[in-house]
């Protein structure tokens, strides 16, 4: 039997490896629709914003940026999207620059 994406969210457990193959559109719509339903810990919901990114050159270039090094295994570069081939933002309109986090 298979889930639906409520159920699939309600038994989420982390990930550390994905799959190479890229989602379909009907899966990420499903999983963007689910995202603008969950809850907010802060802010507006209107100033909410989901950015999606699939190209692998944009996602290798955000990857290099956001690398950090193994505590376990120093020298090794850990992947901060462990190879997933879509990556989902979310970002707040008109925030104020003391609450932004650079990688």
């Amino acid at each position: 039997m298979a889930l639906t994406a409520e159920e699939l969210f309600q038994y989420r457990r982390s990930t550390r490896k994905y799959q190479e193959k890229q989602i379909t559109e009907e899966q990420l719509e499903k999983i963007l629709a689910a995202a603008q339903n969950a809850p907010l810990a802060m802010g507006n919901r209107k100033k909410t914003h989901l950015t999606v990114v699939q190209d692998p050159a944009l996602l290798d270039a955000i990857r290099a940026c956001c690398q950090v090094e193994s505590r376990k295994h120093p020298g090794t570069m850990l992947d901060s999207f462990h190879g997933a081939p879509t990556a989902i933002f979310v970002s707040e309109a008109g925030i104020s620059e003391d609450r932004i986090e650079l990688c």
